[in-house]
C-alpha cells in the first residue's frame, strides 16, 4: 500500500468516525461543549445512509422514512416507548428506547431550530403521516427528502462551530493508550497517504454492516467498519444475526426498496408467499408460480403493476418509479424481479444509555451501535435514534476529553507506524464479491447446514486475504475486507446459535419463537468465544 512511514499527524479532544446523522449529530453536539472536534468521513456527508434514504427506500410521497416522534395530541412518551419495545420482539432495552422516547421530541425541536424545513400543515402545525407499529402518526418529514435535509442542516451547524471535516478518509485501526482509545490511524482513500489522528475520546458513528450482502439499500461504505474497529479494541459486538431485510425491485444488478403500500398495487409471481416476503398479508398477491430460470441472481419472486394502479404509483412513489422507468421497465407490462436485499442492521456496538462502549473513551451511535433494538424495529426510527445517542455520545466524549491529560495523546503519536504490504487488489475485490453472495444466501432463509458451509467460506477467503497480503496485517491490506471478515463471521455464528426464529432472524430449521432458552443476546469480543447473555429487564 505505502513503505513503512511516520504517517501524517492531527489532534482534537473528540473524533468523530462518520458523516452521517449520528456523526454529525455527536460532532455539533461536542462542539456545543466547547470541544475540538475533527469528523473523519468516509466519503462526504452528503452520500451517508441517512442522506440517501429518501430515495434507496420511499415512503408515500417521496420523502424518506421521515423522523418519528410523540407529537399528536393523543400521543405521549410512554405510548410511543410501548411502540418500540413492542416491534423489538421481546429483546429491546426499556433504558436505551425510553431514551428515544423522551428525547425525540426535544430533538425534533433542535432540528426545527437549527432549520431543518420539516412539512407543515394547513394548520401551520407540523405534518406527519402514520406507519405500521406506531399508535399515532409520528413520522415528521421534509419535502423532497427527510435525511439529506436533515445531514445538509447539521453539516452547516457543525461548519459554524469550526468542526474540522476530513473528507474520503478511513480508520483502518483505534489506538490503545493506557486501555483506553486515543484516537485511530487512518488512511486517505484517493491518495493513500496513512495519518494519525490522537483524540480524547472517539465516537464510532460509521453506519450499519449492510454491506456483507450483495443486495443493500445502503451506500456502499457501510461494509461494518465501525463494528469491526470496536472488535479489535477490545469492545464487544452483539446481536449481529439481526440484519433487517427489505423487499427490492432488482433491475440490471441494482436495487431499490419498495413498501408494503407499493407492492400491494401488484401482483406477485412466484413459488409461495412465505418464500418472497415472509408475511402471511401478501398471500392474496402470489397469483402464479415462476419458473427458476426466469429469476436473476438473487431474486425470489416477480412482481407487476396493476394498470389502473399506474397513476397512483407514480404520484405516491416518485422515485421508485423514475428508477423503473430509468432502467427501461414498463410498469404495466414488464415483471419486475423481487428480492431481499439488507436494509438496517439492528445488532453493533454494546453501548449502555450513555452511549459508552465497553472499551474506555470509546463511544458509539447509530447503526453502528446495537444491543437495545431486539429483533426488530419500526419504520421511521432509524434517523431519530442514530441522532439522539449521536447528541448523548458527543456530549459524554465532550466530558471525557475534558478529564484526559494531555500526555496521553503525545504516548498515542509517538509509538504509531504503518507497515508495507503487498497490495493485489484484483484477488482482495474478487475475495470481496465471493464473500458478500455467501452472505446473501442466508440473509432471508437459512438452516445449519448452510450457516456452517458458510463459515467454511468465509475460512478460505480468509486465508486469500492473508495471502494476498503477503503475510502483513490483512486490515491495512483490504480495510473493508477484513471489516466484512469481522463481523461476517459474528454474524454466521450468532444465526448459527440462536436455534428459534424472532423478527428479523428466521431459522428454516426452527421456525418457533424460545423465549425459555433464547430470551437474550449473544455477544462477541476479542479473544472470546460467542456466548450467550439473558436480557436484563
Amino acid at each position: 500500500m505505502f513503505p513503512n512511514v511516520q504517517p501524517e499527524t492531527l489532534s482534537a479532544d473528540v473524533l468523530v468516525l462518520g458523516g452521517g446523522a449520528a456523526g454529525l449529530a455527536a460532532a455539533v453536539s461536542a462542539a456545543e461543549r466547547n470541544a475540538r472536534v475533527l469528523l473523519l468521513a468516509k466519503g462526504s456527508t452528503l452520500s451517508t445512509a441517512t442522506a440517501l434514504s429518501d430515495v434507496s427506500f420511499e415512503m408515500q410521497g417521496g420523502n424518506g422514512s421521515g423522523f418519528a416522534a410523540p407529537i399528536h395530541p393523543e400521543d405521549s412518551a410512554e405510548q410511543f416507548l410501548s411502540d418500540l419495545l413492542g416491534a423489538s420482539f421481546g429483546l429491546g432495552s426499556e433504558r436505551h428506547l425510553a431514551l428515544v422516547a423522551e428525547r425525540s421530541l426535544p430533538m425534533l425541536q433542535y432540528l426545527t431550530g437549527i432549520g431543518v424545513p420539516f412539512a407543515l400543515g394547513s394548520d401551520r402545525q407540523l405534518e406527519a403521516y402514520s406507519a405500521a407499529g406506531h399508535g399515532h402518526p409520528r413520522l415528521c418529514f421534509c419535502r423532497g427528502g427527510t435525511g439529506k435535509a436533515i445531514s445538509r442542516r447539521l453539516a452547516m451547524r457543525a461548519r459554524q462551530l469550526d468542526v474540522t471535516i476530513v473528507h474520503k478518509a478511513q480508520a483502518v485501526k483505534l489506538l490503545i493508550t493506557a486501555r483506553q482509545v486515543v484516537g485511530c490511524m487512518a488512511v486517505d482513500r484517493s491518495s493513500l497517504q496513512p495519518m494519525t489522528i490522537a483524540a480524547k475520546a472517539v465516537v464510532l458513528a460509521t453506519g450499519g454492516a449492510s454491506g456483507l450482502f450483495a443486495l443493500h439499500t445502503n451506500p456502499p461504505g457501510n461494509t461494518g467498519d465501525g463494528m469491526a474497529l470496536a472488535y479489535e479494541a477490545g469492545a464487544e459486538l452483539v446481536d449481529l444475526e439481526f440484519q433487517s431485510p427489505m423487499l427490492v425491485a432488482l433491475v440490471r444488478g441494482k436495487c431499490h426498496g419498495l413498501s408494503g403500500s407499493a407492492l400491494k398495487m401488484g401482483e406477485f409471481y412466484g413459488p409461495t408467499a412465505s418464500q418472497i416476503v415472509n408475511d402471511p398479508r401478501f398471500e392474496e398477491l402470489v397469483t402464479q408460480p415462476v419458473e427458476a430460470g426466469r429469476l436473476p441472481r438473487g431474486a425470489s419472486a416477480l412482481w407487476r403493476l396493476r394498470p389502473e394502479n399506474l397513476q397512483r404509483f407514480e404520484d405516491h412513489f416518485p422515485h421508485t418509479h423514475r428508477f423503473l422507468s430509468r432502467h427501461g421497465v414498463d410498469l404495466c407490462r414488464d415483471h419486475v424481479p423481487i428480492a431481499h436485499a439488507a436494509h438496517f442492521s439492528l445488532g453493533g456496538v454494546a453501548i449502555s444509555p450513555s452511549a459508552a462502549t465497553t472499551v474506555p473513551g470509546l463511544f458509539a451511535a447509530g447503526e453502528v451501535s446495537g444491543g437495545f433494538t431486539g429483533a426488530g424495529r419500526i419504520l421511521g426510527t432509524g434517523i431519530s435514534t442514530g441522532l439522539i445517542f449521536g447528541q448523548v455520545a458527543g456530549a459524554n466524549a465532550a466530558l471525557r476529553a475534558q478529564a484526559t491529560p494531555d500526555s496521553l495523546l503525545r504516548e498515542a503519536v509517538r509509538q504509531q507506524m504503518i507497515p508495507a504490504t503487498g497490495r493485489r487488489p484484483g484477488r482482495i475485490r474478487e475475495a470481496t464479491r465471493e464473500m458478500i453472495w455467501v452472505l446473501q444466501g442466508v440473509l432471508a432463509h437459512r438452516d445449519q447446514a448452510e450457516l456452517e458451509d458458510s463459515l467454511e467460506i468465509l475460512d478460505q477467503v480468509e486465508a486469500d486475504l492473508a495471502s494476498a497480503a503477503n503475510g502483513e496485517e490483512a486490515v491495512f491490506a483490504s480495510p473493508e475486507l477484513h471489516s466484512l471478515l469481522v463481523v461476517g463471521r459474528g454474524y454466521l455464528q450468532m444465526a448459527l446459535m440462536r436455534e428459534e426464529s424472532r423478527g428479523a432472524h428466521v431459522r428454516d430449521d426452527f421456525r418457533s419463537r424460545n423465549d425459555a432458552s433464547f430470551g437474550g443476546s449473544f455477544v462477541m469480543s476479542k479473544g472470546k468465544a460467542v456466548s450467550f447473555r439473558p436480557a436484563v429487564r
